[in-house]
């Protein structure tokens, strides 16, 4: 599952550019500010519930408008081919894209590509549309390699008018065995295109297709795409794959006893059968109005995974000057430990950090406080990082519902 991340990642760039492959949507550049590109075409995309049930959005580096991962660009192929570059001399195109990487399948849901992606540009008039599709081979090939894609025979017509491509020059991911498909298409002064990877033919057509059905809905009836309809940080607590029940502090907390509140982030999962790999981890970070802010990362074991851990001497936490808080819980029991990661000082002369483990039925979890600074990895010194704060994080551990 972890690979399919590493796929998602290597994928960024090149499905970036597939939306240059469309165009740069909206009306003729005159009518709005040309330092920044429309978001028009947002209401046009694919949505994250529009997928199975284990997608979530592939995170981009898109700066120049606050949706989260989800971006428009305006991008121009270098040395473009003759016909190709007449058409973004004249219309000036401008589009929106998202992106979807799958964590995990639930079977009887599909499609299921490893990468999903949805473009779309709304361009002046129908008959730039109609310019912008004629020209969408040209533009693929500028990120395959310079190597046209295959057009093959679409099984039906979405929209007004539609290409499928297909290219099996070798991956894009590096893998030979992941085709890529791509999916163009107009509806009116729309063109949109699908692309989906991790399928072989003529499954990964299949899925660029339906991908496609569904997200012509969109084109039909366009609404904004919101920001809760972006949230995915909960999808990796969907996976019926899990072998832990999953334990959370919920979407956030109330600060108690002087804590500060306590804000749901994010969360990861995995089923990989490597040791050090939790089950599940979870990413709060505290409100403290200052940077770098404190975070508590929570991640969940299955108990013969933590027994291995012990046994291997690789359980987390920390093992230096150690101290032990005990505390009953109403179905389990948890221990605080006070300490020092690492170093060879004297106890009294190092800061000491504060983590928990927590024993309940099906699951051990730990307790860490860390930096949520861009570059820091090491445990904060926020309230959390306390004996109060750790008792008080222990105290509002609860089933996710």
């Amino acid at each position: 599952m972890w690979r399919l991340r590493w796929v998602a990642v290597a994928a960024t760039g090149v499905v970036l550019l597939l939306i240059v492959a469309i165009g740069r949507a909206s009306a003729s550049p005159q009518a709005q500010d040309e330092s920044r590109p429309s978001t028009e075409a947002l209401s046009r995309l694919l949505r994250l519930h529009d997928l199975p049930l284990g997608f979530l959005i592939l995170r981009t580096a898109f700066t120049e408008i606050t949706l989260p991962s989800i971006g428009c660009e305006e991008i121009d192929p270098a040395e473009a081919q003759p016909r190709l570059a007449k058409f973004l001399d004249r219309y000036s195109p401008s589009g929106c894209l998202a992106i979807y990487a799958r964590l995990f399948r639930v079977p009887g849901q599909g499609p299921y590509p490893v990468i999903a992606a949805s473009g779309a540009a709304e361009l002046e008039s129908v008959e730039a549309a109609e310019t912008g599709l004629r020209v969408s081979r040209e533009l693929l090939s500028h990120i395959l390699n310079d190597k046209p894609p295959v057009e093959v025979p679409s099984p039906e017509v979405i929209g007004d008018a539609s290409r499928l491509f297909r290219w099996d020059e070798g991956s894009l991911f590096g893998d030979d065995e992941e085709p890529s498909s791509f999916l163009a298409w107009r509806s009116g002064n729309v063109v949109a295109v699908t692309f989906a990877a991790g399928y072989r033919f003529p499954e990964s057509e299949a899925a660029a297709v339906e991908l496609a059905r569904r997200q012509q809905a969109h084109l039909e009836a366009p609404m904004p795409y919101t920001r809760a309809e972006m949230d995915d940080t909960e999808i990796a607590l969907e996976d019926p794959a899990l072998e832990v029940p999953v334990y959370w502090l919920g979407r956030g907390t109330a600060g108690r006893r002087g804590m500060p509140s306590l804000r749901f982030r994010d969360s990861s999962s995995t089923t990989s059968s490597a040791l050090r790999e939790p089950r599940v981890s979870l990413f709060y970070s505290a409100r403290l109005g200052r940077k770098p802010d404190e975070g508590v990362e929570i991640r969940l074991w299955s108990p013969p995974q933590w027994k291995r851990l012990v046994r291997k001497r690789q359980a987390p936490g920390v093992t230096r000057c150690q101290r032990t808080f005990k505390l009953s819980l109403p179905q389990g029991r948890a221990v605080l430990y006070s300490g020092l990661e690492g170093g060879r000082a004297p106890c009294a002369k190092r800061h000491r950090v504060y983590t928990a483990r927590i024993y309940l039925p099906g699951v051990v979890a730990t307790v860490e406080t860390l930096s949520s600074c861009a570059v820091c990895a090491s445990a904060g010194a926020g309230p959390y990082d306390s004996l109060a704060g750790m008792k008080a994080i222990v105290r509002a551990f609860r089933l996710r519902p």
